[in-house]
């Protein structure tokens, strides 16, 4: 496994059998686009299963780039509605085991950055829980209006209107 040009090159191969007359060889080759934005010096890569699992963390935003803070407004909408489907982003993400305040959300650009902590003491044991998710709007909706809800169940719904077509 190695990188070369920005793509993740995997090449397994598996051998069961005592002997090179009597076995099975498998053998696979996989390309994967890693994204620009990851921190590839910690990529990290292990089985699941029958499954390649390769991780890495984004990249931390420079501290001078804060990004634009994202307003979490509650609603009391436990459905959530897809009456505009066609022309508007959503994406939805449960963060039911933290309380609102919580809860952050930035927008880079086109990266919506959610992170969400909690700690408590409970007879002496520090409990604490912690969430960082990055996703990208798509380039064809209005990032600078991206608007986000939090329902009664703890769901966030993110939703941005999508660009006029221009053809």
């Amino acid at each position: 496994m190695f990188i070369k040009d920005g793509v993740l090159r995997v090449h397994a191969k598996h051998v069961r059998g005592e002997d090179d007359e009597n076995c099975d060889i498998r053998e696979s080759k996989r390309y994967v686009t890693l994204p620009r934005d990851i921190e590839r010096n910690k990529l990290h890569c292990y089985s699941h299963g029958h499954q390649l699992v390769v991780e890495a963390p984004f990249a931390i935003k420079s501290e001078k780039d804060d990004g634009v803070e994202v307003e979490i407004k509650s609603t009391d909408e436990e459905e959530t509605s897809d009456d505009n489907k066609s022309s508007s982003f959503k994406h939805e993400i449960d963060l039911s085991v933290f309380k609102p305040d919580h809860i952050s959300v930035r927008r880079f650009d086109n990266d919506v950055v959610i992170r969400a902590e909690h700690s408590q003491d409970e007879d002496g044991i520090k409990v604490s829980r912690s969430f960082h998710r990055e996703f990208k709007i798509p380039s064809n909706a209005v990032s600078g209006e991206i608007r986000c809800q939090r329902n009664k169940s703890g769901l966030l719904i993110f939703r941005a209107p999508l660009a006029a077509d221009d053809s």
